[in-house]
C-alpha cells in the first residue's frame, strides 16, 4: 500500500524534476540526413536551420551519403558530421540526363509503370547493406531521432534503418512523391512527414497513411550585399549594359535549364541586348553545354558553375527564372524576392503560394520553353517601369512565409510532437 509519505516523497521528486535549469536537462539528439553529392536547396535549408535551431534543447549531428562541397557552415554548426561513402557512385557523376528516357516512357505508361516498380524493388534490397551500416551509426549515436532531410524516397536505407533501430524519424518531403506501393510502404514506417508546401501537404494527406503531415516552409534569409561585388559581376557580364536574365540551382533535369536555353533563343532573337547566366553544378553540364553551342548561344547564355557569392549574384540580375519541372519552394527563388528582384517562374510545388501573378510575380506552366520565352519577353517589357509594381509587394509575402525563425520553431514544434507520442 502506497503510505501518505510516499505519496508527498513523488511529488518531491517530480518537482525537482521539473525545476532543473534548462541547459541541465538531458539534451533531445536529432541526426540529420542528407543524400548530398552536391549543394543544392536542401542542403542550403538544413544550414539555414541549424543557424536558428534551439540549442539549449537540441544536439545535432549530420549525416551525409557522399562528400559534398561548400558545407563548411553545416560542418561549423553540427557537433558531429558523418560522410557514409569517400566517393560519388558513377550514377551521380553521369553527364548524361535521363529526359529521352523519360519521353519514351511518357509515351508507353504501361512500360514505365513496370520499369518504375521492377527498378525501385530492386534499389530496396541493394540498399539493404547501407540501411545496416547506418543502423550501426545510429545505435552508436545514441540518437532521439532522425530528420530524413530528403523526400523519403530518396533515402529508403535510412527509413529502414531507423525502423531497424527503433528511433522515430520524420522526413520532409521537398518534391513531388509518386504515387506507388512502395512510397506507401516507406512512408508507413515514418512518424511524420515535413511538406515545404501546402500543395504536398494536400497531396499525401489524400493517401490516407498512418503518420501526420504538416507544411513547415524553409526560412531563407539572404546576407548583406556588397554593392561593390555587385558592380563587378555586372562588369564582367554585361559590360555594355547587357540584360541579364539569371538562376541559380542544380545542374539536373528538375531545374529545367534546357528549357531555359531554348528559350533563351527565341527571347535573344528579339531582344539582343540580352544575356544569361546559370550558376550552378551537376550532372547535365555537358548536355547543356552542347544545346548552347548548337543554338549558337555561346558567349550569349553561361553556365557560371558553383558560387559562394549568390546574394551579389542575384542582385546583379535584371531579371530571375526559375524554369523548373518540379519543385518544393525553391530558396534561390525566394532570395530573389527579398532582394527585390522581379522573378518568373514555372507554377510547381509551392511556388505559387509566393509567385501571385500581376502581384509579386509572373507564373507560367512548366515544361514550354516557347511560353517560357514569352513570359521572359513580357517581364522584359514591364522591367523597365521605375519603380516596379510587383517588388515590395513580393518582398512582403516573402519574408512572411519563409521566416527563418518562425520556419526553425515551427520544425521543433513537430520534433516535441514525435517524441510526446
Amino acid at each position: 500500500m502506497i503510505t501518505e509519505a510516499c505519496v508527498l516523497a513523488i511529488k518531491d521528486l517530480m518537482l525537482t524534476l521539473t525545476n532543473v535549469p534548462q541547459h541541465k536537462r538531458a539534451k533531445v539528439r536529432i541526426l540529420h540526413t542528407e543524400v548530398g553529392g552536391t549543394y543544392g536547396g536542401s542542403v542550403r535549408a538544413l544550414e539555414l536551420y541549424l543557424q536558428f535551431a534551439d540549442r539549449t534543447r537540441f544536439e545535432h549531428d549530420v549525416l551525409f551519403y557522399y562528400p559534398t562541397p561548400g558545407t563548411e557552415d553545416i560542418c561549423s554548426r553540427a557537433g558531429k558530421v558523418h560522410v557514409l561513402n569517400d566517393s560519388l557512385p558513377e550514377s551521380m557523376m553521369s553527364t548524361r540526363s535521363d529526359i529521352g528516357l523519360v519521353s519514351v516512357l511518357k509515351r508507353s505508361p504501361s512500360l514505365k509503370s513496370t520499369l518504375t516498380k521492377g527498378l525501385s524493388w530492386l534499389r530496396i534490397i541493394r540498399e539493404m547493406p547501407t540501411a545496416y551500416r547506418i543502423r550501426k551509426l545510429l545505435n552508436a549515436g545514441s540518437y532521439n531521432l532522425v530528420h530524413i532531410n530528403n523526400t523519403f524516397g530518396y533515402q529508403p536505407a535510412m527509413v529502414i534503418a531507423s525502423r531497424w533501430a527503433n528511433i522515430p524519424a520524420v522526413s520532409h518531403v521537398r518534391n513531388p512523391v509518386p504515387d506507388s506501393l512502395l512510397n506507401r510502404a516507406l512512408i508507413r514506417r515514418l512518424d511524420m512527414v515535413v511538406t515545404v508546401s501546402k500543395n504536398y501537404e494536400d497531396q499525401l494527406c489524400g493517401w490516407s497513411v498512418p503518420a501526420p503531415v504538416h507544411t513547415c516552409h524553409d526560412g531563407v534569409i539572404v546576407r548583406e550585399v556588397n554593392s561593390i561585388a555587385v558592380s563587378q559581376i555586372r562588369a564582367t557580364f554585361a559590360p555594355r549594359g547587357e540584360f541579364l536574365i539569371g538562376s541559380v540551382g542544380r545542374l539536373d533535369p528538375q531545374k529545367g535549364y534546357d528549357l531555359l536555353v531554348r528559350a533563351a533563343r527565341c527571347i535573344i532573337d528579339q531582344r539582343p541586348e540580352v544575356r544569361v547566366l546559370i550558376v550552378g553544378e551537376g550532372p547535365m553540364r555537358t548536355e547543356l553545354e552542347g544545346l548552347i553551342q548548337s543554338l549558337s548561344l555561346s558567349g550569349l547564355v553561361q553556365l557560371c558553375g558553383f558560387r559562394n557569392d549568390i546574394p551579389d549574384f542575384i542582385s546583379a540580375l535584371d531579371l530571375f527564372v526559375s524554369s523548373s519541372r518540379w519543385e518544393g519552394l525553391p530558396i534561390a527563388l525566394v532570395e530573389a524576392m527579398l532582394l527585390k528582384r522581379p522573378v518568373v517562374a514555372t507554377d510547381v510545388g509551392g511556388v505559387s503560394e509566393v509567385v501571385k501573378p500581376g502581384e509579386t510575380g509572373y507564373l507560367l506552366p512548366p515544361g514550354d520553353p516557347n511560353v517560357l520565352a514569352k513570359c521572359v519577353l513580357q517581364a522584359l517589357d514591364e522591367t523597365g517601369q521605375k519603380p516596379h509594381p510587383f517588388l515590395d509587394r513580393a518582398f512582403r509575402l516573402a519574408a512572411k512565409v519563409t521566416d527563418p525563425e518562425a520556419s526553425a520553431r515551427s520544425f521543433e514544434q513537430c520534433v516535441d510532437k514525435i517524441l510526446r507520442n
